[in-house]
């Protein structure tokens, strides 16, 4: 069709471009798909190719019209082009989407081949919705995966509406299972997805029900069948922070992707947004996207792209190095009377028996960073923490909730609070009020002698 050749020249051009054709061979490479009056996807976009060119991550936008979209997706909402490509990219045999006139129209062809191989000979093949844009630049994604033993990584739902919220999600390319699962979706999930909301995602997580992969008791904000699980799934309910099933690991959302710029640690994802456009900018003008460098490779790859990525280039150049007006503001130290640096400390593995001791020179171990103890196992534990540290006599009652000076918190709460993340729906510490000092109680050499010494052989 007239259509196709157009869009098949356009793809030759970029195909023979430098900054498509010196694509890499690379672990993770990301894709997205949006329509070219889809403003938001071109900011988004460039945010995301500066953070994959970064950490030496393959990544390409896919800019189509309206129409080569609504012949893609098969008269179903513009979201289920996410399904299509990943189909095509995991399944290079499937064409579940071609109608019976023939017009048969294969995505894949619309990527440079350089990138269409390096996306098929990558590890993890990743989908960005077109409005999600990763905030934190100095965090690889690598991390995400590096001890994952499932095959598919995602982020729970951000609201009760469904389980899963699939506007970030990393694919393994190896896994027989992701090669079919996308065809499935696409045949299987049930048609009022087609154009109802929450389209591919409620289609997906429908499947998974039938398939006994999960019980959600949520399906497109419709409730279902499904008993009531005995813990919250959802970790901003008191579920856990990670859940695992056969195969997929569930991340919770403001450490994966999230709607709310104060939470997002990785991630921001525009859903439920009236202005996407708007809101991404805001961000972006305020310092939002931590560590952004905008080399000249990536901005090369988006303009191969599409000629609108220009102005989003210029707009990122502008916001390197701004403050981050969403973290904690900038406070200095007190520095007690006589206060001096802690000499000839040690460094070593942390057995959790003893109080650590770490080298004042060369830092903490990862693992026993601020992230590398929210992501640790334990973080799950229940911990007090004390408003105004130490209490006095006469201090009087807190005006504010909670109307007492000790109240309880998860550990990765506490530690992504001080972070400058709080959680979103903790009734306490999502305020992040600077004013509000809290000191946490938090032992574990204490638990963990007490387990050694009862499992230790009597004498």
């Amino acid at each position: 069709s007239p259509v196709w050749r157009r869009r098949s020249s356009m793809s030759t051009a970029m195909a023979s471009s430098p900054a498509t054709s010196a694509i890499e061979p690379c672990s993770v490479f990301a894709v997205t798909v949006f329509d070219d009056s889809y403003d938001v996807g071109f900011l988004c976009a460039a945010v995301n190719a500066c953070y994959c060119e970064q950490h030496g991550f393959g990544f390409y936008p896919i800019v189509l019209s309206r129409s080569v979209l609504e012949a893609v997706c098969k008269g179903r909402h513009f979201a289920w082009s996410k399904v299509v490509l990943l189909a095509e990219l995991l399944s290079p045999e499937w064409r579940g989407n071609v109608g019976g006139e023939g017009d048969a129209f294969a995505m894949t062809r619309t990527l440079p081949l350089a990138a269409l191989v390096a996306a098929r000979k990558a590890e993890w093949i990743v989908w960005l919705d077109a409005d999600l844009m990763v905030v934190n630049h100095l965090k690889p994604f690598t991390e995400f995966l590096q001890s994952c033993t499932r095959d598919i990584v995602v982020g729970e739902d951000m609201a009760d509406l469904d389980w899963l919220n699939t506007g970030l999600v990393a694919c393994r390319t190896s896994s027989e299972w992701c090669r079919t699962l996308w065809p499935r979706v696409w045949q299987q999930g049930d048609s009022k997805f087609h154009r109802g909301e929450f389209w591919d995602q409620s289609a997906l997580c429908g499947c998974l029900s039938s398939w006994g992969e999960l019980s959600p008791t949520m399906v497109g904000g419709k409730p279902t069948i499904a008993p009531t699980p005995a813990a919250p799934w959802f970790s901003w309910q008191g579920g856990p922070k990670v859940r695992e099933t056969e195969h997929i690991a569930v991340l919770n959302a403001g450490g994966f992707q999230t709607n709310d710029p104060l939470c997002a640690q990785f991630a921001f994802h525009a859903a439920g947004m009236k202005d996407k456009a708007r809101c991404c900018q805001a961000i972006v003008d305020s310092g939002g996207v931590r560590g952004l460098q905008v080399s000249e490779r990536a901005a090369a790859l988006c303009l191969a792209a599409g000629p609108l990525f220009a102005a989003q280039i210029d707009v990122l150049r502008r916001a390197v190095g701004l403050e981050n007006l969403f973290s904690w503001p900038r406070i200095q130290r007190h520095v007690w009377s006589g206060e001096v640096r802690v000499p000839n400390c040690r460094r070593g593995a942390w057995e959790r028996c003893a109080p650590a001791i770490v080298h004042a020179r060369s830092g903490p171990p990862s693992s026993l960073s601020l992230s590398g103890l929210s992501d640790d196992a334990g973080s799950e534990q229940q911990i007090c923490i004390e408003d105004r540290a130490p209490i006095f006599a006469d201090d009087s009652p807190p005006a504010g909730r909670p109307f007492s000076f000790v109240t309880r918190v998860r550990l990765w709460e506490a530690l992504d609070y001080v972070r400058g993340y709080p959680p979103a729906h903790h009734p306490v510490l999502r305020d992040m009020r600077p004013d509000r000092i809290w000191r946490g109680r938090w032992r574990p050499w204490v638990a963990a002698a007490c387990v050694a010494s009862t499992s230790s052989p009597a004498p």
